[in-house]
């Protein structure tokens, strides 16, 4: 859907480089299906500042704070996650973004 541009992927900067961290730890050999995404796939990359970041984690645990302040300043319409702990259900999230927080699955069920 996002390479047909019928979405538009928002992604933090902060999750980009700890989802290529990751990946070089665990399965090094996958960074490269990271690099096709990013280069094929359009999305918008949010930058949030400090106070952006410390404002949402008011909300949040500090180390989701980067993805809800990027959520929030994206101004998206879902945010997709498969935290359970810290995002998935919590009313207070859907305030303070002004947005549904759902999972892969649920995202697909909406978009289609």
């Amino acid at each position: 859907m996002a390479i047909r541009e019928e979405v538009t992927l928002v992604v933090s900067q902060v999750v980009l480089t700890e989802t290529r961290r990751n990946l070089a730890q665990s399965t090094p050999e996958h960074v490269v299906l990271l690099d096709l995404i990013e280069a094929n796939v359009p999305f918008e990359i949010i930058y949030v500042t400090k106070h952006e970041v410390l404002s949402a984690a008011e909300h949040v645990v500090l180390k989701d704070a980067p993805i809800v302040a990027a959520a929030r300043k994206g101004k998206v319409d879902l945010l997709v996650t498969l935290d359970q702990k810290h995002l998935l259900g919590k009313l207070e999230d859907t305030e303070y973004i002004k947005a549904k927080v759902v999972t892969p699955k649920e995202a697909m069920d909406q978009l289609h």
